[in-house]
C-alpha cells in the first residue's frame, strides 16, 4: 500500500491536503475539516497530538512514532515534521501501514516464549546472547547461580566481571563464520561461591531469536574434576620437600618415587619402583636408565630428564605407557628439579603413579561423553524440529493444508538418518507426504486426536538401513527421543486443529454475545478512561431511570452519590496506575426521579495491545431492596462478622510414581478440610472415592508414560478443579514424581452452564418466533382475501350509487386490504428465510443479476434506470434468496431516486475468506444516524404516501445475509447516494452448519 500523507494547520487543526491513500481510508470531503474529527472521531484535539513536539519550546522535527488507529483498526509507522507550505509553517505527516508487521511481531513473540520454555527445562546454566554480547535470555539455573537480574546486561560483565568483551572470546569464531559450534573450558567466580568454579562451556548459534541471530551458551559445572587434578598437583608439590631421610614414608607411597642425579643415576628410590624392576632398592641405586631399559627407550626417558635438568622447570603429569609382563600399564609421572643451596640443579625428583585403572575409566568416560554429545546433537535436531513446527503453527494454524505440507518437509531432517527417511501425514481425508515416501517395516506412527477422537496419523519411515548405520535394534531403529518428538508434533497439530474449530465456533457465537449483553439481568456499561459512557444495556437504564440517549450524554460521576464519589474515584485511579485489575463495592446512584438506588458495582479494566487503558466494564446489580432489609436488620440485631482474607483458589501436590502424597500446599486445602500432614504418606485411593481415584490414576499414568503434561477436570468436596499433572525427572532423567497443580474452577463452570442455558433459550425463542410469524401470516391470508374481494366487489357494483364520501371510504378499505396483503406476504417471506430456504449450492451471481433485471423490467424501463456491473463471482448460496436479496436492493435504489434517472452499479470481489458485494446508487441518500434503524422490520424513514412499501425489504435482506453467515451494512450521506454492502463466506462447510 502507498504511504498515507496529509498536511494540517497547527493553529486550528484543519486538513489542508491529503493524498489518495488517506482519502480511500477516510472517504468524503475532508479538506478544511478537523483532523482529529476525521481520523479519530474525537470532538477535541487528540491527547497524543504531536503539535507540541513539533512547534513547542524544544521542537523535534522530524518526530517518528508508531500509532494504533482504533477507528479503522490499523497500525501505522508515522513521521511528523514541520515544512513550509504556501508561505507558512504547517505539520506534514507521512504514515506507513505496519498492521501486518505488528501481527507478525506478536506471533514471533509467542514463538519466542515457547523457545524460552524449552530452554528453561534444561538443567545446565543457559544463556541466549546477541552478537554484541548482550544477554537476551537466561534460565532459572543461571539466575540461581549468578543471583541477580541478568537480561539486558553483558555476558563478559556477568560471567567474568570484565568491563569489555574478553580478548579470546569464543563467540567471535561463531559470529565470524569460523565454526558452527565451539566448546571451551572456563574458570568463573560466581556471586554465591567463595572459590571460582570451572565450567565446560558450549556455544551454539541459532538463526532466529526474536528476529535476530544469537548464540546459546550452555555452562556445565566441571569443578569437581578440576579439583581432583589440583589435588594431585598439590600432592606432587609436597613430594618436592621430602628428603632422603623420609625413606619409610616414600615406601608407604603407593607409587614409584625416585631421586636421580645429573648423570642419570638413581640416588634414592622407594620399594615400589624396585619391585617394578624386580630388583631390590640397593641394587637399583647407582644404576642408570641405560642399564634398565633398551637403549632407544632409555634415551627417550633421559632426554625427558635433561629437559628438567637444563631448564630447571618441573614437568608434571606426564602420561606414559608401559609394556610389562602383566600387560599394558599407564603411568603418570611428574619430575621436579632438585636444587642446591645456591639454586643450581642437583638432580631430579620423580613420582610415577599407576593410573591404569584411572585411564580405563577416562577412556570409558570419553566414550560415554562422545555418545552423550551425539545424543545432545540429535536432541538439538529434535528441538529445532519442534520449534519450527510451533513456528509454522503460529503462521498457518488456520491454513491446515499449508501447515501439514510444511511439517511433512521438516520431519525427516529431525531423525538420526535423514538421508534415508521419509514422512507422511493423513488428516481429515487428506494426505501430505514427501516425494520419496514409502511405507517400510521400519515405520513409526502416532495418532492425531481432537478430544480423544482420532482424526489423522503421522508416519515416518526408514527406506533402508545402510552398512554404516548398523546398530543392534530391539524392536525398531527409532530413538525414544524421536518417538517423543513425534508425539509432541502430533499434539501440536491436534492443538492447531482444535484452535481452528474453536475459532469457527467463536465466530458463530459472537453475534449472540450482543443479545446476552442486552438481555442480561444486570446493568452493563462500557466507560472510557475519562468517564464517558460508551455503551450500556437497557437493564442499566432501567435501574437508573434514564433513557439510553440520556445516559450517553452523561458520565457516571453525574449520577453518583457525593458520599461514594471519593472511594469510587480512588479505586479507578488505582486501576489506571496498574495497582489493581478490578474492584467491587456497594454504592449509591441518584435515580432520575431523585431517589437513591443502591447497587453492587463491579468494575474491570480492559487494556489494548500496548497495555494502555482502553475502557472499563461496569456491572451493576440493583440491591436497593437488600440494603433496605439490611438497615432493618441492623435496627433489631447487632452482629459482627469476620470476612476471611486471602481467599484460597488452588492446591499443589507432589506425588510419587505409586500416587502417594509427598507434599501438599495451598489454602484451598483448608476449604476442603485437609492439611499437608493429613495427606502425606497416603495414596489417592485413600482420599478420593473409587471412581474418581480410578479416573485420576489413569491420567497420572498417562503423564508418566507420555512424559508430558496432562490436563483434566475433576470434582472433589463439592468443588470443580482444573488439574495439571507435570512429570518430574531425577538426575538420570527418569520420571519418578508428579507435580500436580489444581485450580478451583467451580464458579467458571457455573457461568459456563448458565451461558449454555441462555444460548439454548435464545435458539428455542428464535424458532418459536419464526413459527409464530409464519402461522400468523398464513392464517390471516384467507379472511383478508375475503375482505379485499368483497370490498372490491362493493366498489365495482355500487360506486355509481354512492356519494363521494362513501366511494372514498371504500377506496380506503380497498387500499388498506391491498397493503395488508402485501404486508402479510412480506412477513410470510421473512418467516420462511430460515425455515423454507433451499440448500446452498454453486450460484453464478451474473445469472442472478439477469433474473433480477428480468423481474424488474417494467420498473427499470419506466424509471429509465441504468444498471452496470463488473464480472460477478460464483458463490455457494441459496439461489432464490440471492435473487430476492439483489431484487430488494435494486428496487430500493430505484424507489428512492432523485429527479434524475437512477444510476446503479454492482461490484463483487474476494476479500480474505469471504465475497463482498456492493450496490451503489445516486439516490436521495440516508442520514448516518439511521443506518441501524433501516434494517429493522417496519422501520420507515418516510411517510407511506411519499414512498410505498411495507418497511420489511431491508429487514428481509438482513435475514437472508445472516442465514448465509454474512454481514450487511450501508455507507451513505443525505442527498449523495448510498452504497449497500453484503458479505458471503467462502467456506461451504461453515455455511451449511
Amino acid at each position: 500500500m502507498e504511504q498515507a500523507v496529509y498536511i494540517t494547520d497547527p493553529n486550528n487543526y484543519n486538513i489542508l491536503y491529503l493524498n489518495k491513500t488517506l482519502q480511500d481510508l477516510f472517504p468524503g470531503d475532508n479538506i478544511g475539516k478537523k483532523c482529529y474529527k476525521i481520523f479519530q472521531g474525537f470532538d477535541e484535539p487528540c491527547p497524543f497530538c504531536t503539535n507540541d513536539k513539533l512547534f513547542g519550546k524544544n521542537p523535534i522535527s522530524p518526530y517518528i512514532w508508531d500509532f494504533y488507529n482504533k477507528k479503522i483498526d490499523r497500525w501505522f509507522h508515522i513521521t511528523d515534521q514541520v515544512i513550509f507550505w504556501k508561505g507558512r509553517k504547517v505539520r506534514f505527516e507521512m504514515a506507513e501501514d505496519i498492521t501486518e508487521k505488528k501481527k507478525l511481531q506478536e506471533k514471533v513473540k509467542e514463538s519466542q516464549q515457547q523457545l524460552n520454555s524449552i530452554l528453561s527445562s534444561i538443567k545446565d546454566t543457559v544463556f541466549v546472547i546477541s552478537p554484541n554480547h548482550e544477554i537476551l535470555y537466561n534460565n532459572e539455573t543461571a539466575h540461581d547461580l549468578f543471583g541477580e537480574e541478568l537480561v539486558g546486561r553483558y555476558c563478559y560483565n556477568i560471567i567474568k566481571g570484565n568491563k569489555k568483551s574478553c580478548e579470546k572470546c569464543p563467540m567471535e569464531h561463531i559470529f565470524g563464520g569460523e565454526s558452527c559450534q565451539v566448546r571451551v573450558g572456563k574458570s568463573i567466580k560466581t556471586p554465591k561461591s567463595k572459590d571460582p568454579k570451572y565450567f565446560d562451556v558450549m556455544f551454539t548459534p541459532i538463526k532466529d531469536y526474536d528476529g535476530k541471530f544469537a548464540i546459546i551458551e550452555v555452562l556445565r559445572d566441571n569443578t569437581e574434576n578440576r579439583k581432583l587434578s589440583a589435588d594431585l598437583q598439590k600432592s606432587i608439590g609436597n613430594y618436592q620437600h621430602l628428603s632422603q631421610e623420609l625413606e619409610d614414608i616414600l615406601d608407604a607411597i603407593p607409587g614409584l618415587v625416585f631421586y636421580k642425579d645429573k648423570n642419570n643415576r638413581f640416588i634414592q628410590v622407594n620399594k615400589y619402583i624396585a619391585d617394578a624392576h624386580h630388583i631390590t632398592k640397593e641394587q637399583l641405586i647407582g644404576k642408570s636408565l641405560f642399564e634398565l631399559y633398551p637403549r632407544k627407550e632409555a634415551q627417550k626417558y633421559w632426554e625427558d630428564d635433561l629437559r628438567v635438568i637444563e631448564s630447571g622447570k618441573a614437568r608434571l603429569n606426564i602420561e606414559e605407557r608401559w609394556q610389562t609382563e602383566e600387560g599394558t600399564k599407564w603411568i603418570n609421572t611428574s619430575k621436579i628439579p632438585y636444587l642446591d643451596e645456591e639454586g643450581n640443579v642437583k638432580g631430579i625428583i620423580g613420582v610415577s603413579m599407576d593410573i591404569t585403572d584411572k585411564k580405563k575409566y577416562e577412556l570409558e568416560l570419553k566414550k560415554h561423553r562422545d555418545h552423550l554429545d551425539y545424543l545432545v546433537k540429535e536432541r538439538i535436531k529434535e528441538l529445532n524440529c519442534l520449534y519450527s513446527t510451533m513456528e509454522l503453527i503460529e503462521i498457518h494454524h488456520f491454513d491446515i493444508d499449508t501447515l501439514l505440507s510444511e511439517i511433512v518437509k521438516i520431519l525427516p531432517e529431525a531423525l538420526q538418518f535423514p538421508s534415508i527417511a521419509c514422512a507422511m501425514i493423513k488428516c481429515e481425508n487428506h494426505t501430505y507426504e514427501t516425494k520419496n515416501f514409502q511405507k517400510t517395516q521400519w515405520c513409526l506412527t502416532n495418532d492425531i486426536k481432537i478430544k480423544n477422537y482420532v482424526v489423522g496419523k503421522i508416519y515416518v519411515c526408514y527406506l533402508e538401513l545402510l552398512d554404516e548405520h548398523k546398530y543392534e535394534y530391539h524392536d525398531d531403529p527409532f530413538l525414544e527421543e524421536e518417538k517423543n518428538l513425534l508425539r509432541s508434533i502430533a499434539h501440536q497439530i491436534s492443538r492447531a486443529l482444535t484452535r481452528r474449530k474453536s475459532q469457527l465456533t467463536i465466530e458463530k457465537t459472537q453475534k449472540k454475545f450482543r443479545n446476552t449483553f442486552e438481555q442480561a439481568a444486570v446493568g452493563i456499561a462500557h466507560i472510557s478512561p475519562k468517564g464517558k459512557i460508551l455503551d450500556l444495556n437497557q437493564r442499566f437504564c432501567d435501574i437508573i431511570g434514564y433513557t439510553k440517549e440520556e445516559m450517553l450524554s452523561k458520565s457516571l460521576e453525574d449520577i453518583t452519590h457525593k458520599e461514594d464519589l471519593e472511594e469510587d474515584t480512588h479505586s479507578v485511579s488505582l486501576m489506571l496506575n496498574g495497582e489493581i485489575n478490578t474492584y467491587s463495592m456497594e454504592k449509591r446512584y441518584i435515580h432520575k426521579r431523585g431517589s437513591i438506588v443502591w447497587v453492587n458495582l463491579t468494575i474491570s479494566l480492559v487494556k489494548n495491545t500496548d497495555g494502555q487503558p482502553e475502557y472499563f466494564i461496569t456491572v451493576i446489580e440493583d440491591i436497593t431492596k437488600k440494603k433496605k432489609m439490611e438497615e432493618q436488620i441492623k435496627k433489631n440485631e447487632i452482629l459482627y462478622r469476620t470476612i476471611a482474607e486471602n481467599l484460597p483458589n488452588g492446591i499443589l501436590h507432589i506425588i510419587d510414581s505409586e500416587f502417594n502424597y509427598i507434599y501438599n500446599a495451598g489454602k484451598e486445602l483448608e476449604t476442603l478440610g485437609l492439611t499437608n500432614e493429613m495427606l502425606v504418606g497416603k495414596n489417592i485411593k485413600d482420599i478420593l472415592d473409587p471412581k474418581a481415584a480410578q479416573f485420576v490414576a489413569s491420567k497420572y499414568r498417562e503423564c508418566l508414560k507420555m512424559n508430558e503434561i496432562v490436563s483434566f477436570e475433576g470434582d472433589f468436596g463439592g468443588r470443580s478443579f482444573m488439574v495439571n499433572a507435570i512429570p518430574l525427572a531425577d538426575k538420570l532423567n527418569k520420571i519418578h514424581q508428579l507435580l500436580v497443580l489444581s485450580v478451583d474452577i467451580t464458579e467458571r463452570k457455573k457461568l459456563e452452564k448458565k451461558l449454555q442455558l441462555l444460548v439454548n433459550d435464545l435458539q428455542r425463542s428464535n424458532k418459536e418466533l419464526e413459527q409464530f410469524a409464519y402461522v400468523a401470516s398464513h392464517d390471516l391470508q384467507e379472511p383478508l382475501r375475503m375482505v379485499a374481494s368483497f370490498t372490491q366487489l362493493l366498489q365495482k357494483r355500487y360506486s355509481d350509487k354512492l356519494d363521494t364520501d362513501a366511494n372514498e371510504f371504500i377506496e380506503f378499505a380497498v387500499d388498506g386490504a391491498r397493503r395488508m396483503q402485501a404486508l402479510i406476504n412480506d412477513l410470510l417471506i421473512l418467516s420462511r428465510v430460515g425455515t423454507r430456504g433451499k440448500p446452498f449450492r454453486k450460484t453464478d451471481m451474473n445469472i442472478i443479476l439477469n433474473h433480477v433485471k428480468s423481474n424488474l423490467y417494467n420498473l427499470i424501463k419506466k424509471s429509465k434506470t441504468n444498471i452496470n456491473s463488473g464480472p460477478l463471482p460464483v458463490i455457494i448460496a441459496d439461489e432464490n434468496q440471492m435473487i430476492q436479496l439483489l431484487q430488494n436492493l435494486i428496487s430500493n435504489a430505484i424507489k428512492f431516486k432523485r429527479d434524475e434517472p437512477p444510476q446503479i452499479y454492482l461490484h463483487g470481489e474476494t476479500l480474505d475468506d469471504k465475497w463482498v458485494f456492493s450496490v451503489k446508487d445516486n439516490g436521495i441518500g440516508i442520514d448516518p444516524k439511521y443506518f441501524e434503524k433501516i434494517f429493522i422490520i417496519f422501520q420507515r424513514l418516510h411517510k407511506k404516501d411519499d414512498y410505498g412499501g411495507t418497511g420489511i425489504g431491508l429487514a428481509l435482506c438482513k435475514k437472508i445475509v445472516q442465514r448465509h453467515h454474512g454481514k450487511i451494512w450501508v455507507e451513505s450521506k443525505k442527498d449523495e447516494g448510498s452504497i449497500f454492502y453484503f458479505s458471503i463466506p467462502k467456506n461451504e462447510k461453515n455455511i451449511n452448519k
